[in-house]
């Protein structure tokens, strides 16, 4: 399991509702492709773009920002 898996589902597991996120960089590509570099399977974060159609709602999520928060 590569590091961005490890990141998303954990973050998954702590949250009891659908959050979307666009994620780029390294992460994304571990997640969306297979046989990626082995350097990309190492990344230690999971970037991501908050949409800005859902700021306020990301925004007044307190289960969204504490487990934000166990990453930090």
């Amino acid at each position: 399991m590569t590091n961005a898996e490890i990141i998303a589902t954990t973050f998954d597991a702590l949250l009891d509702h659908e959050v979307t996120l666009v994620i780029y960089g390294r992460a994304a590509l571990a997640l969306g492709f297979d046989n990626v570099p082995e350097a990309v399977g190492r990344s230690l974060d999971l970037d991501v773009i908050l949409p800005f159609s859902e700021a306020a709602r990301i925004e007044a999520d307190d289960q969204f920002w504490a487990a934000q928060q166990q990453f930090c």
